[in-house]
């Protein structure tokens, strides 16, 4: 597995800068973007989601308590709240 740092020294940037691309948090220079997004795909690197859910603490899970899914009640309730639930981009 690739990890942000590998790609950063393959860009020639920094760990904050591959983040920044990968986030869109703050503006980079369109060259060193193009850079970083090179390094990305020549690395096929992918985000690790649990790391990211480690490191800032928070996994936007939806937990969903119930006493049985045999009842049809809570098994017609689950199905339409999964499908309504934003998938992760």
């Amino acid at each position: 597995m690739v990890t942000i740092t590998e790609v950063a020294a393959a860009a020639g940037a920094s760990t904050s800068t591959v983040s920044h691309v990968l986030n869109g948090t703050r503006r980079v220079a369109p060259a060193t973007a193009e850079r970083v997004e090179a390094a990305i795909r020549a690395a096929g690197y992918a985000p690790n989601m649990l790391a990211r859910a480690l490191k800032v603490a928070s996994t936007n899970a939806v937990g969903l308590a119930i006493s049985t899914i045999a009842t049809p009640y809570f098994a017609t309730s689950c199905v339409p709240s999964r499908r309504s639930a934003p998938r992760p981009a």
